[in-house]
């Protein structure tokens, strides 16, 4: 048994050791991947660089679109002394994994590269952490309050019995878009009404009334006058009702002030109205 220890640890001390591992090895439950190989979209294991498959983010589930990493051959390990060197310039000096002998190299953190539009990734060819556009349709940057909204709007302009219509009011959303904090400016609309039952509504004119007798030539004044249909038409339920019956009209005033009341007699003499009554005498004809 000592002497199969012995020639195992002098393999792995020459680097003979050289583990590999077989395609489509699925992705642990957190998921991690054996060295040299990344989590993809496919939930399988799969060699860095050239795969076409999608790199995920593991923590947000996002796509990572910066360039990933070179493809590395794993480090075969019997100690955390033999992980001291990366395999390449995205990851960093790891432990040995006693149960696989084979060494983990942990990726370089760059996570001082992100914002709310980018993930820091790790560019592979020359090892600095570069901005990836993330994140793509979601809420970025300081929310801006939408404004006030407005007079209730959008009623049936063919119906002044209407009640029911919309308020508006202008607001901004900002999303990822391709790595930047884009504004859009869309409106917000709710449901309003303005009180209009029992509001008068149609033609209130009546109709079928008599003319308005002032009687004597001065008079201005009439007494009102019957009228066969005198609409009250109201608003219920968003509809004008009709209703009419039956009712008097006021006579408007008129002045008759300076009207002739009575034609130039022999004392030529003629008499005009003035404050409703013939009253006013005024010389006329020849004297």
């Amino acid at each position: 048994m000592l002497s199969r220890l012995v020639v195992v640890f002098a393999l792995v001390a020459t680097g003979c050791y050289s583990p590999t591992f077989k395609n489509d090895i699925a992705c642990d439950p957190a998921g991690a991947c054996p060295p040299g190989t990344t989590c993809a979209t496919d939930g399988k294991c799969h060699a860095q660089g050239g795969h076409g498959v999608d790199i995920i983010d593991a923590s947000t589930g996002l796509d990572i679109d910066a360039p990933i990493a070179i493809d590395a051959a794993p480090v075969g390990c019997t100690a955390n002394a033999d992980c001291q060197t990366p395999p390449d310039l995205c990851s960093i000096a790891g432990t040995c994994d006693g149960s696989r002998h084979v060494c983990v190299f942990p990726p370089k953190d760059c996570s001082a590269s992100n914002d709310d539009c980018h993930l820091g990734t790790c560019e592979a060819a020359t090892g600095t952490c570069i901005k990836a556009a993330a994140h793509g349709g979601q809420a970025c940057g300081t929310m801006i309050p939408c404004g006030s909204f407005g007079a209730c709007g959008e009623i049936d302009p063919t119906n002044e019995c209407a009640s029911h219509g919309k308020v508006a009011r202008t607001c901004t959303s900002q999303t990822c878009q391709a790595g930047s904090c884009v504004a859009t400016t869309y409106t917000d609309k709710q449901d309003c009404s303005v009180p209009t039952e029992n509001h008068a509504c149609g033609s209130r004119v009546p109709t079928g009334c008599t003319d308005c007798n002032y009687g004597l030539i001065c008079n201005e004044t009439a007494p009102p006058q019957p009228c066969t249909s005198c609409p009250t038409s109201v608003c219920m339920n968003d509809t004008c009702v009709v209703s009419s019956t039956s009712c008097t009209q006021a006579c408007p005033n008129i002045n008759t002030d300076g009207t002739s009341c009575k034609p130039c007699d022999v004392g030529f003499t003629e008499w005009l109205c003035s404050n409703g009554t013939c009253s006013q005498p005024v010389s006329c004809g020849n004297q």
